[in-house]
């Protein structure tokens, strides 16, 4: 679609005047094509009599919002647009506007479409659409806005102010010159008068680029023609009108009200501070530039009455006072007088209006305080003028010199200099130290030369940022010449900052300053001169990645191997050559390699140098380190560098690292700590490209059998990722199906009832770490295709495998689907066999708590009647698992009476649900259900367990684990003697944990979330006990192993009805947990 324009027209009950309040401007500037001329009334016959019938046009005639409507070209677009006219004008009021938009594919359509009147085109206006731009759009703008005196001011505001004004100040100026405006409707005001030509940025108005920019200053300050404002706006007006503007605004009573205001809430502010800059009215902005406009304006001009400045009455009205006060406020804290100036005089005189503003000079201190107002604008002329007019003070003087300084014009602050060196012989030169460091910083070497003519200081130290000494000053400028003329004034080169032990050098490096570098050697200063605990020269240009100062210390023999803040040098350390590495500074590093002596296997803090540049990708460094003799294989104190490449999470150049290692002799079987090679931690989950990895290092013959120390290949880690593709290709490059530590002790002479409790999870076989979640839940789809692409790759069913499980049909009965199960006891899976610590397949779908998969396992031959090591049933496990279909079905098998069988430990099944149901102490709906489930079956409240000496019952289990709720049904169960009714009617209610202490570790024999304390084996670091499993860690771990706890118990304060509930705190229940157990969900058990 082509740009809409507008025609608007007006009309009444009978015809359309096609000329009405139209103007050819406004065509030219909307890209409107010639009016439509209403030949005749079109009547209800008319061709297009069916438009007042639309449902879309209907809407819009009886509503006019939006008050546009917008017509597609075609070729009948005058008879519609003469039939719409008709249909409006019998409702349209007189002097009503109508706007109709119509839209076009191209322009140039409107050039070739005979039924548009032939006398103007689009194309005669703007010409073909390639040559409409800027140039020829934004005269037409400002001839829009040439009769608005409010548009025009504000486009010399906008294009003028120091800063860009915000909507709230233009709101104010044009409330000032014209009806009220509110900052709300200044956008729409804008989009209006400049459209296109500004934009809005976090309430400033600013021009959009600076080719507009250009176009308007251009366009406005000459006569070019183009626009009827050409050459109406040139700079000294605008600046005028500004100035002119802020001194009306600044006299306004209460603008000095409000900048008296202001001075007084400063005064009581000590310290004094910046002053927060307020937009949203224009005090701030008229006190801060109407001086800066005056300057930029025509003087004489704006002086000289109407329509000028009336500064007399500015002063006689109070706003001089009130203005000056609030400039010193908004004036920075350390640039600020010491009081503000009580006459316009200085401020006046200082910006070279001496003799207009003569009339409010009061003395000598006004003409010295414009001397120094002057020097801020290096006003030559106003300096010569005002030096000799009065004695003025030493301080003044110094202050004059300063401000001199800061201004920058050298010929100015030399012609001060030498005034005052003429007309006051008594000045102190020799405490001007301050000069020194200025004209040092500054670059101004001729003004620096003089100063130390005249006997100010070069070496003392001055306040201020960023080091204090005329020669740190030059440095961080690389004022060399400066360095020099300092040098030769008496500085002494071998200088050491006091605060940190930097010499001069140190300070040249760290600005990167070669040439300053070369100019202290040929004074003497050598490249490593510097204090133990502070780093050398070269070091710190490395840091700071100035690479030409590391050539120039190279080339004056800087120790490049010598570590930085440590008199052990034999230490791991920062060194140049790490630190550049490091830092990814090439160019430095590349300097450094130059050096004769460097030296490449240097050890860093986390590494050798080679080792830095693979953790940070830098290939080309990689690959000069290794072409200069750098060895592949050496890692002192850190994992083997292939491995820090097959690691590095950052995927950037890792496969070309990876393959330059391999190409210069990198071992492809070096281990870590752990036993890992580069192969098996490529598999990892860590690694974003793990096939091109692993095919690299496949490639290169690395050993796709290889086990760490806990029993892992490579094919485990795929397969516990759920990475069918990686599992391919390792089984294709000979990965075998039945790897197993187990199996390889087995055969060698091993007991399998022994080392099957070393192996850490998932452990055991390629199969069995399918089903072991390791790294995260392997998705189902995942799973069923590995476990068939293990199956016809020849993998074992029945082979023992690892700590967890015992074997594949274990792990399948604890993680796997029913399918799962059917199709491994289809390949001789055994789902009869035990675990170390005596769990059954049964047990553990028990405990899982889905009956189809406790199905499963009954139906593939799982015993019902098989007790674990610690003595625990199918009832038992099934309790805790939470499922009352499947604790249903136990009792059925096993018979009821293991409802009040104790293990080993003297716990029932009714203490497993009251200590929580499933594999977690996250709150489970089913656990209140299963509890009042086994008490309808008669279990036996009573019952005690004894742990670490300390007695339990089911009630103070359920308190212990803070299942308030629970507690609250086996007190008042209790008490009755029997299942009460009102209990049964709330047996799906949420029991409530609150406070609870939990560690994620996974637990060894249980499996379920530690609550309390945890016991960690010192040797399998991954087999936890909780507080309740370690009293029985002899049956489930080999004996004699030492564990070590952490965690801590939980607070609890109750008094139940036992009193002593197996801990010296005292528990108390929540009374605010009641609306838990007045729920009236019924019981939903079996």
């Amino acid at each position: 679609m082509g740009r809409p324009f507008e025609i608007r027209i007006t009309g009444d009950s009978h015809n359309i005047e096609s000329q009405t309040n139209l103007s050819i401007n406004r065509i030219q500037a909307s890209a409107a094509p010639p009016l439509l001329s209403l030949q005749s009334e079109p009547g209800p016959d008319h061709p297009f009599a069916w438009i007042s019938g639309n449902g879309y046009y209907k809407s819009w005639y009886n509503q006019r919002r939006p008050q546009l409507l917008y017509l597609h070209s075609g070729a009948d677009i005058q008879s519609a647009s003469e039939y719409i006219f008709y249909d409006l004008g019998k409702s349209c009021g007189r002097g009503e506007q109508i706007a109709i938009y119509f839209t076009f594919d191209r322009l140039q359509c409107l050039g070739q479409d005979e039924k548009w009147p032939s006398q103007r085109r689009v194309v005669d206006i703007f010409g073909t659409p390639e040559r409409v731009s800027f140039d020829s759009v934004i005269p037409k703008v400002l001839d829009d806005i040439s009769e608005d005196s409010s548009a025009f001011c504000v486009l010399a505001w906008v294009l003028y102010a120091v800063r860009p004004p915000t909507i709230w100040e233009l709101a104010t100026i044009l409330n000032s010159t014209s009806s009220p405006v509110s900052a709300a409707i200044i956008e729409t005001l804008l989009q209006r008068w400049l459209p296109g030509l500004v934009s809005l940025r976090q309430g400033e108005v600013v021009i959009k680029t600076p080719r507009i920019r250009e176009i308007l200053m251009t366009e406005l300050t000459q006569n070019s023609g183009k626009s009827r404002l050409a050459g109406r706006l040139n700079p000294k007006k605008a600046h005028g009108m500004i100035a002119k503007f802020c001194v009306d605004y600044l006299s306004s009573p209460t603008v000095i009200s409000d900048l008296e205001g202001l001075y007084n809430a400063a005064r009581t502010i000590d310290p004094p501070k910046v002053w927060v800059t307020d937009r949203t009215n224009l005090q701030d902005y008229a006190t801060r530039f109407w001086l800066h406009h005056l300057v930029l304006s025509s003087h004489a001009q704006v002086l000289a009455g109407s329509p000028g400045i009336d500064l007399m009455a500015f002063h006689e009205t109070g706003a001089a006072a009130a203005w000056l006060q609030a400039s010193w406020v908004l004036s920075h804290p350390l640039a600020r007088n010491e009081h503000p100036f009580e006459s316009l005089y200085p401020a006046l005189a200082g910006i070279g209006l001496a003799d207009e503003a003569e009339r409010w000079c009061t003395g000598d201190s006004d003409v010295s305080a414009a001397l120094v107002v002057t020097c801020t604008h290096g006003s030559l002329q106003s300096i010569r003028s005002l030096l000799p007019r009065v004695n003025h003070s030493t301080q003044s003087l110094q202050q004059a010199l300063i401000l001199a300084g800061v201004y920058c014009d050298e010929a100015a602050w030399l012609e001060l200099i030498r005034l005052i060196h003429e007309g006051y012989p008594e000045f102190p030169w020799k405490s001007q130290e301050l000069l020194v460091s200025q004209a040092s910083w500054l670059v101004l070497n001729k003004a620096l030369l003089r100063l130390l003519e005249l006997g100010c200081p070069a070496n003392p130290r001055t306040r201020g940022p960023p080091y204090g000494w005329p020669l740190h000053y030059a440095i961080e400028s690389h004022n060399r010449d400066g360095a020099m003329i300092l040098l030769q004034h008496g500085v002494d080169p071998k200088h050491i900052d006091p605060r940190n032990k930097w010499t001069l050098v140190q300070y040249a490096a760290f600005h990167g300053d070669p040439d300053i570098i070369k100019l202290l050697a040929s004074q003497g200063v050598g490249p490593d001169a510097a204090d133990i605990s502070s780093p050398t020269a070269i070091y710190v240009a490395c840091v700071k990645g100035n690479f030409k100062a590391v050539e120039v210390l190279v080339t004056l023999g800087a120790d490049v191997n010598l570590k930085t803040k440590t008199q052990n040098q034999a230490k791991p350390a920062w060194s140049p050559l790490t630190a550049a590495i490091d830092e990814r500074n090439v160019n430095c590093t590349r300097a450094l390699l130059k050096a004769a002596n460097i030296n490449l296997n240097i050890v860093g803090v986390e590494g050798t140098p080679l080792s830095y540049a693979i953790d940070h990708g830098l290939l080309g460094i990689c690959r000069d380190l290794l072409d200069s003799g750098v060895d592949p294989n050496y890692h002192p104190e850190s994992p083997p560098l292939l491995i820090r490449a097959v690691t590095r999470t950052d995927p950037r150049n890792r496969i070309e690292a990876i393959k330059l290692l391999l190409a210069k002799k990198a071992r492809d079987d070096d281990t870590d700590h752990g036993g890992d090679t580069p192969l098996l931690c490529a598999c990892r989950p860590t690694n974003a490209q793990p096939l091109s990895t692993v095919a690299v290092l496949l490639a290169h013959g690395a050993d796709v059998n290889h086990l760490n120390q806990q029993g892992f290949a490579p094919l485990h880690i795929a397969i516990a990722c759920g990475h069918v593709g990686l599992v391919k290709i390792l089984l294709e490059a000979g990965a075998s199906p039945n790897l197993n530590i187990l199996r390889i002790l087995a055969d060698a002479g091993g007991d399998i009832n022994q080392v099957n409790e070393t192996v850490s999870r998932p452990g055991g076989s390629p199969l069995l770490s399918l089903f072991s979640d390791f790294f995260k839940p392997v998705p189902e789809e995942a799973r069923d295709e590995i476990l068939d692409v293990l199956l016809n790759a020849g993998a074992d069913t029945a082979t023992l495998s690892g700590i967890f499980f015992g074997t594949v049909g274990a792990a399948a009965a604890f993680n796997g689907s029913h399918g799962h199960i059917n199709k491994l006891f289809s390949h001789g899976a055994d789902f009869t066999a035990a675990d170390s610590m005596g769990r059954s397949p049964l047990h553990l779908a028990a405990l899982r708590g889905e009956l189809s998969i406790f199905n499963s396992i009954l139906a593939v031959g799982g015993p019902a009647n098989a007790r674990d090591k610690c003595g625990r049933s199918v009832v038992s496990w099934a309790a805790q698992g939470g499922n009352i279909e499947i604790l249903h079905k136990a009792c059925q098998l096993i018979g009821n009476e293991a409802i009040n069988e104790p293990d080993q430990s003297g716990w029932t099944p009714l203490f497993w649900a009251a200590r929580g149901v499933g594999k977690t102490t996250r709150p489970s709906n089913n656990q209140r259900q299963v509890v009042l489930h086994l008490l309808r079956r008669g279990a036996d409240i009573t019952a005690k367990s004894n742990i670490k000496g300390k007695e339990f019952t089911p009630e103070s289990i359920a308190i212990y684990h803070n299942y308030k709720v629970i507690a609250r049904d086996l007190a008042r169960y209790k008490a009755s003697s029997k299942p009460d009714d009102s209990i049964a009617q709330q047996g799906a209610s949420s029991p409530h944990r609150n406070h609870f202490v939990e560690n994620d570790d996974f637990r060894g024999y249980c499996l379920f979330d530690c609550y309390g304390i945890m016991y960690t084996c010192q040797v399998c670091m991954e087999f936890c006990l909780c507080y309740k499993c370690y009293s029985l860690k002899d049956n489930t771990h080999p004996s004699g192993r030492v564990f070590k706890s952490r965690g801590e118990e939980p607070t609890l304060r109750y008094e139940s009805s036992e009193g002593n509930i197996g801990t010296d705190k005292e528990v108390e229940f929540d009374e605010s947990e009641s609306s838990d157990y007045e729920s009236d969900e019924s019981d939903s058990t079996t």
